[in-house]
């Protein structure tokens, strides 16, 4: 049982992990995407 109970905490811990990367990495591409907005019209000019 120990075994079982290690790796579904293991599991859970790494599902976690797992969705704090992908908000980050969404944040990050909203983030870039606003950069690369803001940035477009003085390059333009």
């Amino acid at each position: 049982m120990g075994l079982v109970f290690g790796a579904l905490h293991l599991g859970a811990r790494t599902g976690v992990v797992l969705g704090v990367l992908h908000r980050i990495g969404q944040l990050l591409q909203i983030l870039i995407g606003l950069v690369f907005l803001a940035a477009a019209p003085r390059q333009r000019a």
